[in-house]
This record gives C-alpha cells, sequence and structure tokens, in this order.
C-alpha cells in the first residue's frame, strides 16, 4: 500500500511540474525583511526579464518551472529562485503566484576609488585640437605652423589635411572618421597615405550621418529628425529600426518622461472637463467639428493661458531627456536617463530584460555615458565642484562595480578605451592644452 502510494504521487508530480509545452507566468510581490514592498527589482530568467513596480508586483514568463529566476537590486543581495521549488508557490492554471524576500545588504564593500599619478601623452609644442580613437588607435588632430595633421600615435605618422582650418574628430556609427571645421565634415581614410571624401555640411552630416546610431545584423537603429512646431518635442526621443532587407521602419522605443507626463495628461483632461462644464454647446460642436471659432475664443473660458501652463510643466516638471545606446558583442543596451532603465536587445531587435538604475536621483551626475567598446564596460560620469568621477555599471544587475576619480580640475572631452580614460586639461597662461590617460 505505501509503494501503491508513493507510485501516485510521483506520477501526481510529473503530471503538474512536467508540462514543458506550456508558457507560464509568474506573478510575484517582492518584500523586504519587514514586510515592505521593493521596487525596481530586477528580475531575469533564461529568456526573459522584468521590473518590479512601485508596490513591489511583477509577471515574469517562463517555459517551465525548472527555469532559474534571479533578482538583484542594488541595496538587497540578490537571490536565485527555481519556482518549482518554491515552499509557498501557489498555482492556479498556469499562473504562478509567490511572495518573495529579499535581504539588505549589510557591510557591503564600496565601491573601490582608484587613485594613481596621471600619465600624459605629450604633443611636443604643437596646438592639440581634438583626440580620438581610429580602429582602436590613438589619434588626435593638431595644428602647426603650415596647416592641419591628423597623427596616429602607435606609427607616429602624421597626415597633413588638404584643408587649413579643423575643429574636432567625430567617428560615426561603422567606425569611420570625419574631420569638422566650422561649415563642413569631411570623411578621411587614414593607410599608407590620407584620402578625404567629398565633404557634407554640417547641417547634412548631423541630419544624414549621426542621426544613425548602431548597425546590427538586421538593421539600423537611428533617430530621425522631425520637423514640427510643437515646442515640447525636446522632451521627447522616438528611436526607429530599419529593416536591412525589407527597407520597412518601425519604432523600437518611445522615450519621454513618463510620471510627468501622467501629471501633465491629468491637468490637460481637467481643463477640458471644465470646458465641458462652462460651455457644453461650444465643446460638442468643436467635438462634431462644426465649430467656426479661434483659440483666442477659448481663452475667455479660462483664468490662464494653456500655453502657459504648458510651459511651466516643460520648464518645472519634466526631467531633462538624454539617453545613450552602446552596441555589445551580442547585444545593444539603450540608457534611459528620464526614466531611470536600462533597455537590453538581442540583434532581433527584442528587448530581452529591463534593468533598473536611478540616473535621474543620482546627486552631480553628468549627461554622458562613456563606452570601452574594447572591455565592453559603460561608466557614468558624476561632476562636483570641478572634479570628475567615473562610475562602472554592470549592465547585468545595474550596480556600481567600481569609480575612478581623475586627479585633475576641470578635465574635457572624455573619453575611454581599453581600459584607460583619456582626457584634455586646459592650460592656462598660454600654455597648450595636454592630453593625459588614467588607468580604470
Amino acid at each position: 500500500m505505501k509503494y501503491k502510494l508513493l507510485g501516485i504521487l510521483i506520477i501526481l508530480q510529473i503530471l503538474v511540474f512536467s508540462q514543458t509545452d506550456k508558457t507560464f507566468i509568474l506573478y510575484g510581490k517582492i518584500i523586504d525583511e519587514s514586510s515592505k514592498a521593493i521596487s525596481y527589482v530586477n528580475i531575469s530568467s533564461h529568456n526573459s526579464g522584468t521590473v518590479s513596480n512601485q508596490s513591489g508586483e511583477f509577471f515574469l514568463p517562463l517555459e517551465n518551472l525548472q527555469t532559474s529566476v534571479r533578482f538583484s537590486h542594488i541595496k538587497y543581495q540578490s537571490k536565485t529562485l527555481i519556482p518549482k521549488l518554491l515552499k509557498n508557490l501557489k498555482r492556479h492554471n498556469d499562473t504562478l503566484i509567490s511572495l518573495i524576500t529579499l535581504q539588505e545588504k549589510t557591510n557591503s564593500i564600496k565601491p573601490v576609488i582608484v587613485a594613481s599619478k596621471s600619465t600624459p601623452i605629450e604633443v611636443a609644442s604643437n596646438q592639440l585640437l581634438d583626440y580620438d580613437f581610429y580602429k582602436g588607435e590613438l589619434v588626435y588632430l593638431i595644428k602647426k605652423y603650415n596647416g592641419v595633421y591628423i597623427k596616429h600615435l602607435k606609427t607616429n605618422k602624421e597626415y597633413k589635411l588638404p584643408f587649413e582650418t579643423a575643429l574636432s574628430l567625430q567617428k560615426d556609427l561603422f567606425g569611420e572618421l570625419h574631420v569638422l571645421n566650422k561649415d563642413s565634415a569631411y570623411q578621411v581614410y587614414l593607410g599608407k597615405t590620407l584620402k578625404t571624401y567629398r565633404p557634407l555640411t554640417r547641417t547634412s552630416f548631423k541630419d544624414s550621418v549621426l542621426k544613425y546610431l548602431i548597425s546590427t545584423p538586421k538593421s539600423l537603429i537611428y533617430r530621425p529628425k522631425i520637423p514640427t512646431p510643437n515646442p515640447y518635442c525636446g522632451q521627447r526621443a522616438i528611436l526607429f529600426k530599419l529593416d536591412k532587407n525589407t527597407k520597412k521602419r518601425t519604432i523600437l522605443l518611445d522615450i519621454f518622461d513618463q510620471e510627468s507626463f501622467k501629471v501633465l495628461y491629468q491637468d490637460s483632461m481637467s481643463i477640458i472637463k471644465k470646458y465641458y462644464d462652462i460651455a457644453p454647446e461650444l465643446m460638442n460642436q468643436i467635438e462634431n467639428g462644426s465649430w467656426n471659432g479661434t483659440l483666442d475664443d477659448l481663452k475667455d473660458f479660462h483664468n490662464f493661458s494653456f500655453i502657459a501652463s504648458r510651459m511651466w510643466y516643460k520648464k518645472i516638471m519634466y526631467k531633462p531627456l538624454y539617453f545613450k545606446i552602446i552596441k555589445l558583442d551580442d547585444k545593444y543596451c539603450i540608457f534611459d536617463y528620464v526614466n531611470d532603465l536600462i533597455y537590453h536587445y538581442d540583434y532581433n531587435d527584442t528587448l530581452i530584460k529591463t534593468i533598473h538604475f536611478p540616473f535621474s536621483k543620482t546627486k552631480h551626475i553628468q549627461r554622458t555615458l562613456l563606452f570601452d567598446e574594447i572591455k565592453q564596460k559603460s561608466y557614468i560620469v558624476m561632476r562636483r565642484n570641478g572634479c570628475f568621477t567615473l562610475k562602472h555599471i554592470d549592465l547585468e544587475s545595474g550596480e556600481i562595480k567600481s569609480s575612478r576619480y581623475i586627479n585633475k580640475f576641470y578635465p574635457k572631452n572624455i573619453k575611454v578605451n581599453d581600459g584607460f580614460v583619456y582626457f584634455i586639461v586646459e592650460r592656462s597662461g598660454g600654455g597648450h592644452d595636454k592630453l593625459y590617460k588614467l588607468p580604470l
């Protein structure tokens, strides 16, 4: 009898937990040890991911009950669980319900701040205009008495440009180098000899070249220039993907201040409701298209200008819009500063997971994100009283792994490459600018 009961239990277990052809939904709430809800917890499994909301709740699709699920947060200890083994797991059809508890980090190790002396890269007596990395190697733009040159540091070779003035260097999404002056942009090729291509105007260069952000095997990701009289278009960035085969474009991501937009929407609805209360016939005419008045006629129904209220929201409530897209070996990430999110996309342009990082709530953070293409590491930039610090973000967890203090005041044109941070320091009193590098 005992063996029959054991056999029945085994069969029931197989029937319940071995449905690999179904998709399960894990619904849960994440709390701390005092039963307080934890928001912005990064939850990821084999091929899906999400973030807990303000109430600590989340939904996560799972292929089967043996898929491991990882929970991570910058203030709490990470935890990896297998739904099949959860003791408090409840099940309703294909929906799994569970309560997850995370422990707060104690005696956590603070990010290490690396401090060492700067190693200057000498540029002799020539005037340093700009620098960049061409095919992973350092090149810089210098001005001599007889013209403008691009110098390759590794080979020590100098290429004289066929024009007299230049301001800066700029790379496109394919890593090609462009020299910019006041009016034009020239693409250059550094080989045995210098080759320059037909120049573009600065406006054409920005609209036709710089609008493309990255190239994946299947598509081009770009931000188009959308001409519009709307004064609030600067608070929104729409990223498109262009299929390389079909030439079809679709929206990949729409970035705007979602929190402030909700407040603005509620205010707009209240104004519209007020108009309906004051003049219902007029509003019905506007709705069915039979009204022939002007916007000035509507100002009498409200005690302040509708445009003035929108300008107040734009200047006071809306957080500054900034985003950055970086390309990794097997995916690409979009940093959304205004909504404090990092989106992970694979090369099929499918959203893999979303990581939370408090960009807008971090003091002294700059709207600049640096990416080391060789080391595949990203850094946020902090500034306080003329001093700059770089902080390395772990893209998988959203945690700060290390910090690097730049021991020079007011550095400019900061870039990272192959484990080093490079920056220019201006020299006062008639001296020339210097280019420095520090290990990260």
